[in-house]
């Protein structure tokens, strides 16, 4: 067994395929079915049940894949300072994610993650929170990023950073010079509130309920989909409305972002994964480059949260 072998077992596992693999790595058929052949010898049995049309991967297969994909990963860590190129990995790497992670948290670690494995295609889609769930328990996505924390038994999850809920005000309100506001100053606002399914929406409403408290139908002036939305319509005078604090990446809104003294609204976001789903070598890669960089992924990617001072967006 040797590096060569495992790389050549990925590729397989990826593609299902010894023909795709073997136009990956640039090696002939036989000699991609040889490397197998021999990788099954030294382990004492088959990788793959080669019953079926596409290849299906046996539960030794399985546990081999979980090393290899760690061994050359690891690697790849190791050489990096060398400006050595990592292991060919290729393929689309889907994920979905809800607004807050998707529009402020995914891109960059995308990118960064894209750097280094040149040849994954990444493909991302935005939605709520609720969708995510579902989307990643019906298999239409491998990663899911998410502000709530799933319940359902059948998604494993992990924590990838924390965030902070702050209150959007356009720059002229009364509030926009304050560091922080009592809860009982907000009666009488206008609210530009996110879709039922939105994260955000359920960690305010949340908080609220705790101090017994809801939003009065009155006070809701318009309803809008992603963060995105709620900035702009915060900065065109529709209302005042709750934002992540990673919004602070948006360089050029008259909005400043306030704090409620007496409420906490921090909350941690997820990334989320089926349990009984084989990722694909692309998600695999990124799972696991997630999770050897997280403290330096997770420091860069929210640098900007809870600021001491009111936030000026501009």
């Amino acid at each position: 067994m040797n590096l060569g072998m495992l790389t050549t077992f990925l590729a397989v596992t990826n593609h299902r395929s010894v023909t795709k693999a073997a136009e990956e790595l640039n090696l002939t058929q036989p000699g991609v079915s040889r490397q197998i052949q021999k990788l099954e010898r030294d382990l004492g049995g088959s990788l793959f049940d080669r019953r079926y049309r596409d290849l299906v991967i046996t539960p030794l297969g399985e546990r081999t894949r979980r090393y290899a994909l760690a061994v050359i990963l690891g690697y790849a860590k190791l050489k990096s300072p060398l400006n050595s190129t990592p292991p060919s990995i290729s393929g689309p790497l889907k994920i979905c994610a809800s607004s807050t992670p998707g529009e402020y948290l995914v891109p960059e670690l995308v990118t960064r993650f894209n750097a280094l494995y040149k040849h994954v295609l990444p493909e991302i889609f935005t939605t709520d929170s609720a969708a995510v769930v579902d989307e990643i328990l019906e298999g239409h996505w491998d990663v899911g990023f998410t502000g709530i924390r799933p319940s359902d038994k059948r998604l494993a999850y992990e924590v990838i950073g924390q965030d902070e809920i702050m209150l959007a005000v356009p720059d002229s309100h009364r509030f926009a010079q304050r560091k922080t506001i009592p809860l009982k100053a907000l009666s009488g606002e206008r609210f530009i509130l996110r879709e039922g399914g939105s994260g955000t929406l359920r960690s305010v409403e949340g908080a609220l309920r705790r101090k017994g408290l809801r939003l009065p139908a009155h006070q809701i002036a318009i309803g809008v989909n992603s963060m995105r939305g709620v900035l702009s319509a915060v900065e065109n005078g529709y209302g005042i409305g709750w934002v992540s604090s990673l919004a602070l990446q948006h360089k050029n809104l008259r909005i400043s972002l306030v704090r409620l003294a007496d409420t906490d609204l921090s909350r941690l976001l997820y990334l989320i994964t089926a349990r009984r789903r084989m990722l694909p070598l692309p998600a695999s890669a990124f799972l696991n480059w997630i999770r050897q960089n997280r403290r330096l992924t997770l420091k860069q990617a929210t640098n900007n949260l809870c600021p001491d001072t009111p936030a000026k967006v501009q």
